[in-house]
This record gives C-alpha cells, sequence and structure tokens, in this order.
C-alpha cells in the first residue's frame, strides 16, 4: 500500500515539473514572432466619384476620383476593362491615397468604370450609361465690322466639342481672339471639324472707309464786253430856213454780248492696272508644305481690289499638278467654289478694273484635298 502512495507521488511531481516546462517554452517574444509572419492584408482601391448609375451626354467631361494603395504601382484608370491611359493627379492631403481622372467619353453607350495598378487587384466597377446627342456649336464674331482707316477691333471664336480649329488656315485653340488692325477690306474665315467628323465654316467680313477726294471742275474765263453808249444829239433847228426840218433821231443798238460758257474739262482715261489680290484662303506657301482642305466643293476666297475705276471681273487660275490640268475661272465675286479631287493644286488670282486693265498675279498658293475618315 506504501509503495502504491509513493509511486503515484513520484507521478504527480512528474506531471507538474512538465506543465511548468510547458509554459517556459511559449515567451512573449514567440507571439510576436508568429504574428510577424502572418501574411498582409490584401491593398485596397475603390472609386468615391462618380456614382453607380450615374448619366451623362457624350461629350461631357466626367471627373473620376478614386483611391489606390501605393504599393500596387502607378494609379490606373480602366474603361471597360481596357487601360484608358489618361494621366492621374494625385489629391494631396488625402488618406488613403486619392487620384483624380478627367474622362470625356466620346460616343452614347454603357461605361464600365474601375481603378487600380499594374501589381495589384482591381476596384469593384461602376456603370456610367452615356446617352443623348453631342451637342456641336461655334461662334465667330467682331466688335466692330465697319472701321475707319487706322482704327482697330477684335475678333472672337468659341466651339464646343471641335476635333480641329483653323483661322485664315492655322491651327487655334477651340476658344480665343485676335485683335486686328487692317488697312483694307479684309475677310476672316473660321474653318471647324468636329469630333464626328463633319465641319462648318464661319465668316466675318471687315469694311475699312477710305476718304475719297472729290474731283475738281476747271472753269475757263471768258472775256467780258463792255458796251459803250452814243450820246443823244438834240435836232438842229433853223430857223432862217423856212421849211420844216424834221428832227434827227439817233437810235442807241447795244453790242452783243455772247453768253458765259463753262468748260469741264473730262478726266485723262485710266491706263493704271489695279494692284494684285491679297489674303487668298486656302494658302499654303509651297508644294511641300499645301493647306489640307476637308471638302469638295472647295471655298477659294480673297480680298477685294480698289481701283479708281472699279473692278469688274476676277480672273483664277486653278493647276491639278497630279493630273497636270489648267482652268481658268472668271467672277466678280470675292470667292469661287471649285469641285477638287484628292491631289494637290496650285492656284492664283488677278483683277480687272472698270476700264478694262489687268492687274498682275497674286502670290502661288497651294492646297492639297483628301478624304478625313
Amino acid at each position: 500500500m506504501f509503495k502504491h502512495v509513493l509511486h503515484i507521488s513520484r507521478l504527480s511531481s512528474v506531471l507538474v515539473l512538465f506543465l511548468v516546462l510547458a509554459s517556459c517554452n511559449m515567451p512573449g517574444a514567440r507571439v510576436e514572432k508568429v504574428a510577424g509572419e502572418l501574411p498582409p492584408p490584401p491593398a485596397g482601391a475603390w472609386i468615391d466619384a462618380p456614382l453607380f448609375g450615374a448619366e451623362a451626354p457624350p461629350g461631357t467631361p466626367i471627373k473620376v476620383i478614386g483611391h489606390v494603395d501605393p504599393s500596387v504601382g502607378q494609379a490606373m484608370l480602366y474603361i471597360n476593362g481596357v487601360n484608358s491611359g489618361l494621366p492621374s493627379a494625385p489629391i494631396l492631403n488625402k488618406k488613403p491615397p486619392a487620384y483624380e481622372w478627367e474622362w470625356i467619353p466620346g460616343q452614347p453607350g454603357i461605361y464600365d468604370l474601375r481603378v487600380g495598378g499594374a501589381g495589384g487587384p482591381l476596384s469593384s466597377f461602376v456603370r456610367v450609361t452615356i446617352s443623348g446627342e453631342m451637342p456641336f456649336s461655334a461662334e465667330f464674331w467682331a466688335d466692330q465690322t465697319t472701321l475707319k482707316f487706322g482704327e482697330c477691333t477684335s475678333i472672337h471664336w468659341k466651339t464646343e466639342n471641335a476635333l480641329h480649329v483653323q483661322l485664315q488656315g492655322v491651327e487655334v485653340k477651340p476658344q480665343g481672339d485676335l485683335g486686328i488692325c487692317p488697312q483694307q477690306d479684309e475677310m476672316h474665315v473660321l474653318q471647324v471639324q468636329y469630333k464626328d467628323n463633319h465641319g462648318e465654316e464661319l465668316r466675318i467680313n471687315i469694311t475699312v472707309l477710305v476718304d475719297t477726294p472729290t474731283p475738281t471742275t476747271t472753269l475757263t474765263a471768258t472775256p467780258t464786253l463792255t458796251p459803250t453808249r452814243t450820246s443823244y444829239v438834240p435836232p438842229v433847228v433853223t430857223t432862217i430856213v423856212p421849211p420844216y426840218v424834221p428832227p434827227v433821231v439817233t437810235t442807241i443798238v447795244p453790242p452783243y454780248v455772247p453768253p458765259v460758257a463753262t468748260t469741264i474739262v473730262p478726266p485723262p482715261p485710266d491706263t493704271t492696272p489695279p494692284p494684285a489680290p491679297n489674303g487668298l484662303l486656302p494658302c499654303g506657301s509651297s508644294r511641300s508644305k499645301p493647306t489640307l482642305v476637308m471638302a469638295s466643293p472647295t471655298n477659294l476666297s480673297w480680298y477685294p481690289v480698289k481701283d479708281a475705276s472699279g473692278i469688274s471681273q476676277y480672273k483664277i487660275v486653278l493647276t491639278n499638278i497630279n493630273a497636270k490640268q489648267i482652268s481658268e475661272l472668271y467672277t466678280s465675286s470675292t470667292s469661287y467654289s471649285v469641285n477638287v479631287q484628292i491631289s494637290t493644286y496650285l492656284w492664283q488670282v488677278s483683277a480687272q478694273d472698270g476700264a478694262g486693265n489687268w492687274g498682275p498675279s497674286s502670290q502661288q498658293c497651294y492646297f492639297y484635298y483628301d478624304v478625313v475618315q
């Protein structure tokens, strides 16, 4: 009996020693090491704006605001599963980091937007519906269209959803203004090509008033004759002679005075030709740098020419360089619409005054017509 009790006592001591040793094998440092070996939480990405189900018409700028953890790489905007390539602008003092994109949808449809990085997960998608028609408009105006010689004015333009805007054949911003001080009548042309590839052309005519001298009339003086008057001679009465002598009567005849004639000297005939036209559009400076036109028929235009005898007509010499064809066209206007083919063209214009004098040709202008897809 005593031996059994001693054996149980020894077993209890061994058990207590085991429990003490087991407790010594689990320090706090071991807990921290196990926690440090756990995988990090997944990086986050989500969209704050626009909201799911948002709607907008085509061409309306949409601001996309999203959060992307910088550990997954550069923040990107995906549209219908494809990287948009739009630049991201970081929003300062935002935690977690936030970014902003400006997206301008061009066509109606349903678009799913997601944000994320190249090395991490993408956010849940936000669905945006683009519906309706894209608005297109263009305005072109001047502060004053009639000026005195030496005065200045400003021209302005404003477009909506334009792809290309050209003023006098030079690419300009969709909205702007320009100050001008014309020395003669001018025509300014604004060409607009919209994002759906249709286009239009707007014009402003600026008139410059120039003082014209009044013609003078030369009068030739005619000498005036002074009339002479004969004094009256009373009759001679002879009382000695008995016969009656009638009185002698003198008749006074006034001299003939011719009328005063006014002689108008006609001006000499006009033999001076008019100047060469300028302000041609479209006008590239050389064959290697022609101006691109996007419509047929194409409108050729230039500034009006002034001459003392007036302008009776203009002659256009149009050369199709590729086909080696030369055409002569006549008009009394300062513009002419001509059908063109896909080719490079050279053209010049000259003016004829009312006296029949032909002036010199304008500068050589080049343009190229092609179908823009």
